[in-house]
Parts: structure tokens; C-alpha cells; sequence
């Protein structure tokens, strides 16, 4: 994981890269994705690469956003 504010455009990334599957007991594939916070409020979430690995569903059974509050 790495993180890096952008003074310049109040950007905060937020960059995870090769993390392994969690759904697999052996941990592997290979996830990269960023999740950049925008001053305003603004959630930018950008993927790279999504390799499942020996995960039998792949990504199918996948979740991805983010919720308010209220959940």
C-alpha cells in the first residue's frame, strides 16, 4: 500500500498494489487499485489489475463501492 497527497490538487491517493486474493486460502492472484479522495468530497476508485488467481468464482462474487453513512 502506498499513499500520497497531491498538494497541488488536494488530491489523497491511496494505491494498493499486488495484493493477494483473500478469498483464496493460498493467497494467490494479484489486485492493484487506487482510491483517490478528492477535497470536495469525491470518491475516484481506478483498478489495475484484477487477476483472481486460482480463485474457482474469479471475481463474480466481487463488491466494490462505498456506502453513506445509513450503510
Amino acid at each position: 500500500m502506498y499513499h500520497y497527497y497531491d498538494a497541488a490538487g488536494g488530491r489523497f491517493i491511496v494505491s494498493y498494489d499486488g495484493v493477494p486474493n483473500y478469498a483464496n486460502p493460498s493467497g494467490t492472484g494479484s489486485l492493484s487499485f487506487q482510491a483517490i479522495l478528492y477535497p470536495n468530497g469525491r470518491i475516484l476508485l481506478q483498478y489495475g489489475t484484477m487477476d483472481p488467481g486460482a480463485d474457482v468464482d474469479g471475481l463474480t462474487g466481487a463488491t466494490v463501492g462505498v456506502e453513506n453513512a445509513a450503510g
